[in-house]
């Protein structure tokens, strides 16, 4: 496992979720239930095992726009400019509280 070492040494574990792209439209019918399924499950581990090695999970995969077809670029896989930008304010709205807290 690749998070567990890296936790073990002092690192601040952080994982980010994927879009919700099988329930975009983007992915063929017959396909979608099986593969959002999977992306359900791959995201309530990763939120697990971050937690359990007290690191901090990004749900993008929950994420109101997470399932949004205009986050996508034209290869219907990775984010454009307005998914990283949905990504970013994710990340941000997570850690942001956290470091207030430091303060």
């Amino acid at each position: 496992m690749l998070l567990g070492p890296l936790a073990a040494a002092g690192a601040r574990v952080l994982t980010v979720g994927l879009f919700d792209l099988p329930r975009s439209g983007l992915v063929p019918a017959e396909h979608a239930g099986a593969m959002a399924a999977r992306f359900d499950e791959l995201d309530d581990l990763t939120a697990a095992i971050t937690a359990d090695l007290g690191g901090i999970h990004i749900d993008t995969h929950r994420h109101p726009l997470g399932a949004d077809p205009d986050i996508y670029s034209s290869d219907r896989i990775h984010g454009n400019a307005r998914g990283h930008a949905v990504a970013f304010a994710a990340i941000v709205d997570t850690i942001a509280p956290r470091v207030e807290a430091r303060r």
